[in-house]
């Protein structure tokens, strides 16, 4: 393996060396380079994972742990600063928490909330969640309207009912039986 990397840069630099000196512009060869590589890439891709699709699951699990990781730091932002504020155990060898502005963090945590409720949910427990936080009022500091949220929430629904995550148990053994002829 480190053979082959080896190989490939000292190969890369021999041809980009060569293409540089008989007529290729710089951006021009950047641009053809990146497409290459980008479609062998995309092969390499496909070939493995059978689609270059991501799963909606996998976009609201992403979602979803920005979110969680915005409001920790909120969290763990005001903590430091009463921590700090009377000396209490060794919140000192911390960078003060007056160093960071609270209110960032909290436009970066609305902002991951916002991204959160307008991404595709993938079951009927990520459409709960969208419908409490709206019922809440979480995004009304935001520039998001409510009716914008309402026609995501929407959307996940006639997409989940057209494409159910699970059946029951008695459909899947109807299904499951040979057709008997009667």
């Amino acid at each position: 393996m480190l053979l082959a990397t080896v190989s490939l840069w000292a190969l890369n630099f021999t041809v980009s060396k060569y293409i540089l000196d008989h007529g290729f512009h710089p951006l021009a060869y950047s641009s053809i380079r990146y497409t290459c590589a980008a479609l062998i890439f995309a092969g390499i891709t496909l070939a493995w994972e059978g689609s270059l699709r991501i799963a909606r699951r996998d976009v609201w699990w992403r979602a979803c742990r920005v979110t969680e990781y915005w409001r920790t730091r909120l969290d763990w932002h005001s903590a430091l600063g009463t921590a700090q504020q009377y000396g209490i155990a060794d919140s000192a060898s911390f960078p003060s928490a007056e160093n960071e502005s609270r209110f960032g963090l909290v436009d970066t945590w609305r902002a991951a909330l916002v991204k959160q409720l307008l991404t595709p949910a993938p079951d009927l427990g990520a459409v709960a969640w969208k419908r409490a936080q709206l019922r809440a009022e979480n995004y009304r500091y935001s520039d998001v309207e409510p009716e914008r949220i309402e026609r995501a929430i929407a959307d996940d629904v006639a997409f989940l009912e057209a494409h159910p995550t699970r059946r029951s148990i008695a459909a899947s053994r109807q299904s499951s039986k040979p057709d008997q002829e009667q």
